[in-house]
């Protein structure tokens, strides 16, 4: 993989530079550090709690009102594939043009940098945004993913990045300004660009569009949040329209004692933790397939929020008791992973990261997570995945406790 170059403006906005010139476009995504886990901040010495939701309106608002105009119409209409996007720790605005490259930038970077704050406009990006949520409501993932983050955190107050209908209809100008001033400063954002580019005719662009643009500068802290390990519920029981029992265990691990690269390296071996003992291919999923405990795959995730690692385990099933023991019986059976097993994974692995840079997106997205989610501002390298260790696979997924968690189980409906 080639290098990554990254350059620090005045304002206080990184950018990081990848350089491929075989290809022939070039991909660019603006990154807010700001996503749906951000829901209290302290702004220029006086605290705010904003809603759920607040995240994902903010990046509508942005993209429709702007001196810009609506900016990825813009974008659009000069050929160029774009969109924007809202996730747990992070908002992206993005595009990839092969032609249009400066006109791209100055759009995107004044159109970021340009809300035009009013009822009015507020009003009218609220309505795309209660069909979407209202479009929600036929998920039947949606009230059981906000049971479970309900059940898990005592204080800590995510429950959905969309958030609620009655939370955004909630939401007011004044929240809207304020938490725009809080987190979309330079000194929270990153600008990536990857592809076929100048890098120092790109470099004096960009500052020169930033010379143009009038940016208040505001003091922005996010409080500590002292959230208890303990689960705040142990099991919760609900009906829906599921027409089979779904059945999930989320596990509630302090991760506050791992370094960032620590984390990055936990992410890879809890990967192929799960992989390798809850995938189709692994025994324990042939054993319930054969005791007609489910009958479609076990699905899994996991992610940080606060200080902890979030690990969700579950699957539709006929015998929900059944399989959470299962699945609790063999989060800890570590010693189960062969040596073999483990070394296939790794190959896969070192396979995976090596061609990455066929893709400039697979380049840059591992970066912005490695950035936004654990504050490791380094990309996953062939080295990386050439020191995967066996030994220290077993050692790292023994040092998890997994010993706090939440069941959530959603009944079929009658």
């Amino acid at each position: 993989m080639n290098k990554i170059d990254v350059e620090t403006l005045d304002n206080g906005l990184k950018i990081y530079f990848y350089k491929d010139n075989r290809k022939h476009s070039t991909y660019v995504n603006f990154v807010t550090k700001f996503g749906g886990i951000h829901q209290n901040f302290k702004l220029d010495n006086k605290d705010y709690t904003i809603k759920n939701g607040m995240a994902h309106l903010l990046e509508h608002y942005i993209c429709e009102a702007n001196e810009q105009g609506e900016f990825i119409n813009l974008l659009g209409k000069n050929h160029m594939f774009t969109n924007a996007t809202t996730s747990l720790h992070k908002t992206c605005f993005y595009f990839m043009t092969s032609t249009n490259l400066e006109y791209g930038l100055e759009v995107l970077i004044k159109g970021i940098n340009s809300p035009i704050f009013s009822e009015e406009k507020l009003k009218k990006v609220k309505a795309p945004i209660y069909q979407e949520l209202k479009m929600h409501e036929d998920d039947i993932f949606y009230s059981f993913n906000h049971r479970t983050y309900d059940a898990l955190f005592h204080n800590v107050p995510f429950k959905d990045v969309g958030g609620f209908k009655e939370e955004v209809n909630n939401i007011t100008l004044d929240e809207v300004i304020n938490t725009y001033k809080a987190f979309y400063q330079p000194t929270n954002q990153m600008l990536f660009i990857a592809g076929k580019f100048d890098k120092d005719k790109i470099l004096k662009l960009i500052m020169d569009i930033y010379k143009d643009i009038k940016i208040e500068k505001h003091n922005t802290v996010i409080p500590y949040i002292d959230e208890p390990l303990e689960v705040k519920k142990k099991k919760s029981v609900f009906k829906s329209k599921a027409v089979l029992d779904y059945a999930s265990i989320s596990y509630k691990i302090d991760a506050s004692s791992f370094n960032p690269k620590e984390l990055q390296m936990l992410d890879f071996y809890l990967n192929g933790f799960l992989k390798m003992t809850y995938s189709i291919t692994s025994e324990l999923y042939k054993e319930l397939v054969h005791n007609k405990i489910i009958d479609t795959g076990i699905s899994h995730y996991h992610t940080l929020i606060n200080k902890f690692c979030i690990l969700d385990i579950g699957a539709f099933t006929y015998n929900a008791d059944v399989l959470i023991q299962k699945i609790h019986e063999n989060i800890s059976k570590v010693e189960n992973i062969s040596l073999e097993d483990f070394e296939l994974y790794k190959k896969e692995m070192i396979t995976k990261v090596a061609i990455r840079p066929e893709k400039l997106t697979s380049v840059i997205t591992p970066l912005i997570d490695n950035i936004t989610v654990i504050d490791y501002p380094q990309p996953d390298t062939l080295e990386d995945m050439l020191s995967l260790n066996y030994e220290e696979f077993k050692k790292l997924m023994k040092k998890l406790d997994t010993s706090n968690y939440t069941v959530t189980i959603m009944k079929k409906g009658e």
